[in-house]
């Protein structure tokens, strides 16, 4: 079993399954400049993606924002797809977050 699989077996638990809500996913970068032009490719590809400096106050961070069904293979996809955007800005992927209540 994956790793996504298994968050989104316990996120199941917790809310009805397959309901979309609220994701959240990390994108880190050891430049300001790097992380500003991977924010710009996400918005021209559709995201909402906002950036700045991440908690450490060294690096930088870019947050994807999406509401969308928490499934195994939409956070495969996106993993994978987003992986690729950070790496061309020479960032990493770190993870993702999900909502369990949007309310």
């Amino acid at each position: 079993m994956t790793v996504h699989k298994r968050a989104v077996d316990l996120l199941g638990r917790i809310r009805p399954a397959q309901t979309p809500t609220t994701v959240l996913h990390y994108l880190y970068f050891e430049d300001g400049t790097q992380a500003d032009a991977c924010a710009i490719e996400l918005r021209r590809a559709g995201y909402s993606a906002e950036g700045g400096r991440a908690a450490d106050e060294v690096s930088f961070l870019v947050v994807v924002r999406e509401h969308a069904a928490p499934t195994p293979a939409y956070f495969a996809t996106r993993r994978i797809t987003l992986s690729g955007i950070a790496q061309r800005h020479r960032g990493d992927y770190d993870g993702w977050e999900a909502a369990v209540d949007d309310e």
